[in-house]
C-alpha cells in the first residue's frame, strides 16, 4: 500500500502527545444533554496499544486494549483485548451491539505483514470472530455511523489509494468513495452526527508520485489539503468546502482584491498553507482542525477555519500546551478534546465553547493502573472516536 509521510508524521506527534497524558484530579462532567441524541447513547470509543519489551515472537509483541467512555454514566471500561500485530492498530467500540472492529495482520502464519492487514469482528457475547475484510488492505482511521462501518483504508477496492471507505459489517461490502481515481487520497474524516455529514481530508498524491530522485524536492509544488463534505452515507461526490493553499482566495473580495489595500490585507489571509488534520465542525461556518506550519513541525495547534472569510484563526485554550483530535458534540455546545496541560498535568476533557470551561473526564492513567509495570511504560493512545449509537 502507499504509505504517506505527511500523515505519518502527524500521526506519531500525536502518539507522542498522547502518551505523555497524564492523571489531572477534580473531575466534572458535560451536562446531561450533552451526552444523547434523540434518545441514542453517545459514548467514546479508545483505543491503546502496549508494547512487551521480553516478547522474542513478534506476533505476541504487541497488545491492542479496546475502552469506551460512557458519557452519561461516567465511566470507563474495558471491553477487550487482544495480543496480535497489525501494520496500524486502530478499531472502534460498537457498544449498543457488544462488538469490537479492528484491524489485524491478514496472514499471521504464512507471510506476516506481507499480506497487510484485515478488519476483523470479535462479538462480546458469543466470544466469536469474524473476518469482515481481506487480507491486502490498510486502515487508518475506523468508526461507526449509520449501522455501517466507515473507514480510511487501502485495499484492491480502491486500486492502493487510501480512501474514505463504507464497509457493511453484515455483507462484508467495501465500498471506496472514488476507486477509480487514484490521485485522491484520504486523510481522515469527522462524523456530525446531528446532521449525517461526513467532513473529510484529502489531499493530490500526483505531486509525491512526480517527485525527482534527489534529496532536493523544491521545484515540485506539492498538492495542497482539501476540506471536502459528503452529506450522506452513499458516499456520493463530495463537495469541496476549502483549499490550503499559498494563494489567496479572491472570491469573497472581488477580481479587484489586490488594488485596495484594506481588501487585500483580509484576502491574504485566505492563504494557508498549512499542514492539517482532524477536521470536526463546530457550526454551519466554522470548522475546527489541527495545523502545523509543515509536516515536521512539531507546533501543532488547534485551528477554526471560518467559511465565510476563508480565513484561519487559532483557537487557544488557556494553559494547554498540546491539542490532538478535536470531536465536536452533537448539539455543537462544546467538544471533547485529549489535551497536555502546560503545567504537566492532562487527560480527556469536555469543553464548553460559550464559557470556555475545561472539564476533566480521565486520562490513560486510568488505564496503566490496571497493567504490569512493563506493558504500562509503553501505553500510548492510537484512536479516539465519538460515537453515536
Amino acid at each position: 500500500m502507499k504509505k504517506s509521510s505527511r500523515l505519518c508524521v502527524l500521526v506519531v506527534a500525536f502518539a507522542i502527545c498522547f502518551a505523555e497524558l497524564c492523571l489531572f484530579s477534580g473531575c466534572s462532567n458535560p451536562t446531561k444533554q450533552d451526552t444523547t441524541l434523540s434518545g441514542n447513547i453517545m459514548y467514546l470509543s479508545i483505543v491503546y496499544t502496549a508494547l512487551d519489551p521480553s516478547a522474542t515472537d513478534r506476533s505476541q509483541a504487541r497488545t491492542t486494549y479496546f475502552y469506551i467512555y460512557d458519557i452519561s454514566k461516567k465511566e470507563l471500561k474495558k471491553m477487550y483485548s487482544i495480543t496480535a500485530p497489525s501494520s496500524y492498530p486502530v478499531g472502534v467500540v460498537d457498544y449498543k451491539n457488544s462488538k469490537v472492529y479492528y484491524s489485524i495482520w491478514g496472514d499471521l502464519k504464512n507471510t506476516a505483514d506481507k499480506a497487510g492487514d484485515k478488519l476483523q469482528c470479535y462479538d462480546l457475547k458469543t466470544h466469536k470472530t469474524t473476518d469482515i475484510t481481506s487480507m491486502h488492505h490498510s486502515f487508518n482511521q475506523i468508526t461507526l455511523f449509520a449501522n455501517q462501518i466507515f473507514a480510511i483504508s487501502a485495499g484492491l477496492e480502491s486500486n492502493g489509494s487510501r480512501q474514505l471507505t463504507r464497509i457493511n459489517p453484515i455483507t462484508h461490502e467495501f465500498t471506496p468513495i472514488s476507486p477509480d481515481n487514484t490521485d485522491i487520497e484520504y486523510r481522515d474524516y469527522s462524523i456530525d452526527y446531528s446532521t449525517g455529514e461526513i467532513l473529510t481530508l484529502s489531499y493530490s498524491d500526483f505531486s509525491d508520485r512526480h517527485a525527482p530522485e534527489s534529496k532536493d524536492n523544491s521545484g515540485i509544488i506539492k498538492a495542497p489539503p482539501i476540506f471536502l463534505s459528503v452529506t450522506n452515507t452513499r458516499l456520493d461526490t463530495p463537495k469541496v468546502i476549502y483549499t490550503f493553499s499559498q494563494r489567496p482566495y479572491y472570491s469573497p473580495y472581488g477580481y479587484n482584491w489586490d488594488k485596495d489595500p484594506e481588501t487585500k490585507k483580509l484576502a491574504e489571509k485566505t492563504a494557508n498553507n498549512l499542514d492539517v488534520a482532524a477536521p470536526s465542525r463546530m457550526d454551519s461556518n466554522n470548522i475546527l482542525f489541527l495545523g502545523a506550519p509543515d509536516v515536521f513541525s512539531n507546533d501543532i495547534k488547534l485551528k477554526v477555519l471560518h467559511l465565510d472569510t476563508k480565513t484561519v484563526d487559532d483557537f487557544p485554550i488557556k494553559g494547554v500546551k498540546y491539542y490532538s483530535r478535536p470531536l465536536v458534540s452533537p448539539n455543537k455546545k462544546g467538544m471533547f478534546i485529549s489535551l497536555k496541560m502546560e503545567n504537566g498535568e492532562g487527560g480527556m476533557y469536555y469543553y464548553t465553547f460559550a464559557n470556555k470551561k475545561l472539564e476533566y473526564l480521565f486520562s490513560i492513567n486510568d488505564v496503566k493502573k490496571d497493567l504490569l509495570t512493563q506493558t504500562a511504560s509503553s501505553l500510548v493512545t492510537t484512536e479516539i472516536q465519538l460515537i453515536v449509537e
